[in-house]
């Protein structure tokens, strides 16, 4: 036999925050979440002491292991939550109370979301502890807070589709599937598609909006033999659909407007791939957007002498790379000597990341066509025309930008090969 909830009159958020205030709370206290919030500060600690000049290399790692790992955690915890009553056996207890079942729906999972923006904080504070007591200096500190935010985007994604499954099933295993989905995503990255990878940059204004259209089915459909003949509230279904849809829109924008083999191919960045790399050649050109987003091209730097390196976020002596370049551009940029860094990376805000974490100002661009592959040279366009089967990669050009010399690994940002080779080319060509 269904009950009927009575209805009250909303006053406010109040109820609202007080509720899940309360949920909040009742997770700090627990014991197992004091012991996974150790943990992960442990962790952050871990992958936050690397070295580096800046910053940069530390946040973007705390940031994926956040997106991807501290994901798998996240739809777990979520999903244990959303049942909660039903494994306690307090459903009558909770949903008895004058409150509109949404309410309540909405209220839980403020307050577990609440517990897992506590964890990200936690692997954040250990990776910041961590980098300060292994280099002694926080250079670059802002990028932290921009893979946070990124970070709690993802987040937010799993915490809400895993906590709609789990809600109107009333079962921990079906908010699991987006656990499988996360562990599937992680294994198969070679063979997937960009867009299905929630923690990508440029996907996570659709996953958001994804998020917050599951988010709005479960508090729409879940209990509803509880709710008797009364409906949901008028926002939440409104808010539900359009939420869906819109992030829908945006998840196509997205690929339309992409470069992926394994989904669509962008005929301008396919024929950057067909120049080809040889000495004393002219360097393969592209036209592709900065750290903030200003297109940029080789013919804007006209009778310079240019470092074209390329990198990837994944490989650790590219930091070292970027510090180098940054110190040549400091000594000999007035020289007529300008460093452009091309970041191979399927996250299009890598560039960003490490701009601001290592407080670069030359160019950052970023190969926006890099997509997932099973071969280092075949991840983009510009690393086919580059021949960059191995990272960091640096080509030093002549100022009227024909290749002169490649250096690979170590030769970018040890040694003196870079400088010598610099300064013969200063010598050769003076301003």
């Amino acid at each position: 036999m269904s009950v009927e909830i009575p209805r009250v009159a909303s006053t406010g958020t109040a109820p609202l925050t007080a509720i899940a205030w309360t949920e909040l709370r009742m997770g700090l206290r627990d014991g197992l979440f004091r012991f996974v919030a150790a943990l992960l500060l442990a962790l952050g600690w871990s992958v936050g002491s690397v070295g580096g000049r800046g910053v940069a290399m530390s946040a973007y790692a705390t940031g994926e292991t956040a997106c991807q790992y501290l994901g798998v955690a996240v739809t777990l915890w979520v999903s244990m939550g959303a049942v909660r009553e039903t494994a306690l056996r307090t459903e009558a207890l909770i949903f008895t109370k004058p409150q509109p079942p949404e309410r309540l729906a909405l209220a839980r999972f403020l307050g577990i979301f609440g517990q897992v923006l506590c964890f990200l904080s936690a692997l954040f504070l250990g990776a910041i502890l961590g980098r300060l007591m292994s280099e002694g200096n926080l250079f670059g500190f802002p990028a932290y807070g921009y893979q946070f935010l990124r970070s709690a985007g993802v987040l937010f994604f799993a915490a809400s589709a895993s906590y709609c499954l789990a809600l109107l099933a009333d079962s921990i295993t079906a908010g699991m599937l987006v656990t499988l989905y996360w562990i599937i995503a992680l294994a198969g990255r070679a063979f997937l598609a960009k867009f299905y990878f929630p923690w990508y940059t440029q996907n996570l204004p659709a996953y958001v909006f994804l998020g917050a259209g599951l988010l709005g089915f479960a508090l729409w459909f879940s209990r509803r033999s509880l709710r008797g003949e009364s409906k949901a509230a008028l926002s939440v279904r409104i808010a539900a659909p359009v939420s869906l849809l819109l992030g829908v829109w945006l998840l196509w924008a997205t690929i339309r407007g992409g470069h992926d083999p394994l989904a669509i191919q962008n005929p301008a960045l396919e024929r950057m791939s067909y120049q080809t790399i040889l000495q004393g050649q002219l360097t393969p050109g592209f036209l592709l957007p900065d750290q903030n987003g200003k297109p940029t091209r080789l013919s804007q730097f006209p009778g310079r002498i240019l470092l074209i390196a390329l990198w990837s976020p994944r490989e650790a002596d590219s930091t070292l790379m970027l510090s180098r370049l940054d110190a040549i551009s400091r000594q000999y940029g007035a020289s007529g000597v300008t460093p452009v860094a091309i970041c191979l990376s399927e996250d299009t805000g890598a560039a960003a990341t490490f701009a601001l974490g290592e407080r670069l100002d030359f160019p950052m661009v970023y190969d926006w066509g890099t997509h997932n592959a099973a071969k280092d040279e075949e991840t983009s366009p510009l690393a086919v025309a580059y021949s960059a089967g191995r990272l960091p990669r640096l080509v030093i050009t002549d100022r009227r930008h024909r290749v002169r010399t490649i250096l690979e690994g170590l030769d970018t940002y040890e040694g003196s090969e870079l400088e010598r080779t610099l300064l013969q080319r200063l010598k050769e060509e003076p301003e």
